[in-house]
């Protein structure tokens, strides 16, 4: 896992760069630098690095933000993915199950947690999550 404050600042830095938050207006004869896939990949970079530091609402706001700034580019499928796809709400639920047993030493809403992905999803192996659990 490393050091997921430090990724957080890192990408955070790559926020604040000139074109990355919202996108540099085209200039007469100025090639932007920054593609569209480049800042997309910063937000979900940014998202995941405050998943990885246990920082869910911001993740949240930060995907939220990107699914605002991408509507309607050829970048907003991508992000809807990222937002969408059941392994990463799955993987988004393990994550927040983790920050609750590991920092708010939470036991209970740990379990909940896979709780709700064998109702969501029961078979076997969400059913052996929910028993390791």
């Amino acid at each position: 896992m490393g050091h997921p404050e430090e990724s957080v600042n890192t990408m955070h830095a790559a926020m604040n760069l000139p074109g990355v938050k919202k996108a540099a207006p085209k200039a007469q004869g100025k090639k932007t630098s920054i593609t569209s896939s480049d800042r997309a990949a910063v937000f979900l970079e940014l998202a995941d690095a405050h998943m990885e530091a246990g920082q869910l609402h911001e993740a949240t706001k930060v995907m939220q933000d990107a699914l605002d700034e991408f509507r309607g580019t050829p970048e907003e499928v991508r992000v809807q993915i990222c937002n969408a796809d059941p392994g990463v709400k799955e993987w988004q639920k393990r994550r927040w199950q983790r920050y609750n047993l590991h920092h708010r030493k939470d036991k209970r809403l740990y379990a909940s947690v896979y709780r709700e992905l064998v109702d969501k999803n029961p078979s076997p192996h969400t059913c052996l999550l929910l028993g390791d659990a």
